[in-house]
Order: structure tokens, then C-alpha cells, then sequence
């Protein structure tokens, strides 16, 4: 069975999807991500996330089917990271395609901005020529992730970054600076740190610099992201056409709809089966709160594991 996803207005197909920001602003996005994992999924196994840590905001997909083997895609090393103990879609759906991953699990308390010294650190471990890095559960690939080495490379840059729709922090002077070098015509013309990939000499320079420029906002990894690209382009690019990275975030938030400026994603889940289609099943979802409980449990017993942990860790 193929399973792919069509950008229907660019005609490329992305491999790699990321709905970033609140569920509220990317329905849509959620949708699609949904009917992915309903057919690649098992019917009778469900993973559950909750974006804003409500029982409100939980949302359960099938979990999908892993491959019998994981190997490394040549060339390439894979990682992501999570402040949580359980694998998210990135994980669950690079799993399917039996490609390997690298999970960061760092002990201490989270914070975005950690992810700068942690990729920087990481560089140095990988002996592939280069480094795709996804968030773990806001992200999935497809099967085309296998071709993605050959078709970065096509592409001419030293690293290709996910293009949104919304400039997010906002910083003076840079957003003149990304809408220049977008043109009028590409809707996806700000860059969104979710999703990266490039070749490790350049990349070890960019969170160098990365390093040594503070964050516009406390905590945040983005607004550093954001001025490096700007001293480093055209080295670097956004994925203008999605050939790689497709933004799930559409910014159509029913509640407040004067907050952001809406986008279309023209997207077609594409699904060619190898035989006859299996007779169809009864979809069965499961209530928020059975799916919850599990779920929240684990993430109150996860700080207690860590202070167990770091105790043993004590000299």
C-alpha cells in the first residue's frame, strides 16, 4: 500500500508535516494528520496527546503499524526533542516507515530554547553528511522521506527550512527581510524552526551563531533561529513550494477570528493499495476521558521518575 500526500497547488509531495501552534488555529491540518494515521494505523491501538495539557485538547490517532526492521536513510542522521517519555507522531510514523531516530529525552525542566545547545551538542556525535530535525509530537512523515537526501540536494542549498504563513516572533527589521526575499506570490514565506535539514559543517555554524544571539522571547529558540537565517541567506532557504516540509497551520480560529490571517493548504491524501481493499471496519474512538487517564498519568508520574532518576544519578 502507498500512502502520500499532494500539495495539489504546487504538485510536489512533502514528506515531512507540522502543524505548529495551538490545535485551535490548524483544524484542518489535524483532520488530514487523522485520516493519515486511521490508514496506516492499527484499528484496536491509540496514541493520545494533549497540546495544551487539557482534557479538552486531547486528541487520539491510531497507532501505526512499525516495520519489522529500522535502519538509517544514507547519508542522513534523524533526530528529535521531547521533554516526554512516550514517542510522539514523528516517532510513531518514521517508525512505520522503518526508518531510524534519534530521541533526545534531556533530564531537568523543559524549555524550548534548550534545543539549541542540545542540536549543537548532537552535531557533534553524527557521522552522516546530513541532519533532519522534526518536533516529535506535532509532526509526521510520509513514505517520501525515503527520497529526501536526492531531493535536498537537488535543491542547491546547505539547509532548507519549513516556510509558514505567520511571522512569529515578531522582530524589527526582520519580517521587511523575509517578505523581500519571498516576492509577492508565496503565501509560506516565514520561517518556522519545526522542521530543518542541512549538512552538518553548516549547520554546526548556524547554532554557533545561535548560540551567541539572545532570544527575543524568554525561553524561545525561534527568535534566534529567525536573525541567523538572515545573516547566513541564501546558504539557507524556506521550502517556498513544500517540496520537502508542509505547514498544517492554517490560522482559521473560529473563536478569534481577527487574530491571524488565514492561509489555504491544498492538500489530497493519496492512497493506491497493492490488492483489494480490506472490508471496511467500524471506526471505534475512544471517549476523551478513558483516553485520558492513561494519558495523564503518565504525565504526573513523569516528574516523580525524573526525581527518582536524577537521585540515582547523584554521586
Amino acid at each position: 500500500m502507498s500512502v502520500r500526500i499532494q500539495n495539489v497547488d504546487t504538485g510536489t509531495y512533502p514528506c515531512v508535516f507540522h502543524h505548529a501552534g495551538g490545535d485551535s488555529i490548524c483544524r484542518a491540518g489535524l483532520e488530514l494528520k487523522r485520516n493519515y494515521f486511521d490508514v496506516i494505523g492499527e484499528p484496536t491501538r491509540h496514541f493520545h496527546f494533549s497540546k495544551n495539557g487539557r482534557i479538552s485538547g486531547l486528541e487520539s490517532y491510531r497507532w501505526p503499524r512499525p516495520a519489522a526492521s529500522l535502519r538509517k536513510i544514507p547519508k542522513l542522521s534523524i533526530v528529535t526533542f521531547t521533554s516526554f517519555r512516550f514517542p510522539g507522531s514523528a516517532e510513531l510514523s518514521l517508525h512505520h516507515q522503518g526508518v531510524q531516530v534519534d530521541v533526545i529525552r534531556p533530564p531537568g525542566k523543559w524549555r524550548n530554547l534548550r534545543k539549541i545547545s542540545l542540536m549543537r551538542q548532537y552535531l557533534e556525535s553524527v557521522d552522516t553528511e546530513y541532519v533532519l530535525s522534526l518536533d516529535s509530537h506535532d509532526a509526521f512523515v510520509t513514505e517520501d522521506v525515503h527520497g529526501i537526501v536526492p531531493a535536498f540536494e537537488k535543491l542547491g542549498c546547505r539547509m532548507l527550512v519549513q516556510a509558514d504563513s505567520h511571522d512569529w516572533p515578531q522582530i524589527p527589521g526582520n519580517r521587511e527581510f523575509y517578505d523581500r526575499i519571498a516576492g509577492d506570490e508565496r503565501p509560506l514565506r516565514y520561517l518556522c524552526g519545526g522542521i530543518y535539514i542541512g549538512d552538518v559543517a553548516f549547520l554546526k555554524r548556524f547554532f554557533d551563531l545561535s548560540l551567541e544571539t539572545p532570544p527575543v522571547l524568554p525561553n524561545d529558540d525561534q527568535g534566534p533561529y529567525k536573525m541567523v537565517f538572515e545573516r547566513l541567506h541564501p546558504d539557507c532557504q524556506l521550502d517556498y513550494r513544500c517540496e520537502l516540509f508542509q505547514s498544517l497551520t492554517d490560522y482559521r480560529d473560529v473563536r478569534r477570528t481577527d487574530r491571524f490571517k488565514p492561509v489555504d493548504h491544498n492538500l489530497e491524501l493519496q492512497v493506491r493499495r497493492d490488492r483489494a481493499p480490506e472490508a471496511a471496519r467500524r471506526k471505534v474512538t475512544r471517549g476523551k476521558l478513558a483516553a485520558a487517564v492513561p494519558y495523564f498519568l503518565g504525565r504526573f508520574l513523569d516528574p516523580l521518575a525524573e526525581r527518582l532518576s536524577s537521585r540515582r544519578r547523584d554521586p
